[in-house]
């Protein structure tokens, strides 16, 4: 298994203006300001995917789709993934 070491993510303008994109074309709603940075830092820094208990608004794959679309439409095409922590649990070997 290879080892995943932290890393600080800088914050970026264009993650600020992809966050407010998607609460401006409806992709997550206007009060979940949070959920959409997390969204676009995910987004941005093209992380495999985005782990979150949140099924209303992250982890579905309604709100999957409309993300990947609008990123596509601004020139992300780095397919990251919205899932629940069960999705990504290991079953590796001892």
């Amino acid at each position: 298994m290879r080892e995943i070491k932290p890393q600080k993510l800088e914050p970026r303008k264009e993650i600020q203006a992809l966050a407010d994109e998607y609460l401006k074309h409806g992709v997550l709603p206007k009060r979940s300001r949070v959920d959409s940075l997390h969204v676009a830092y995910s987004t941005y820094y093209e992380m495999d995917a985005l782990v979150s208990w949140n099924f209303r608004h992250l982890a579905n794959v309604n709100r999957r789709k409309r993300v990947i679309a609008l990123n596509i439409e601004k020139g992300y095409n780095f397919p990251v993934e919205l899932v629940t922590p069960l999705e990504v649990w290991g079953d590796e070997k001892d």
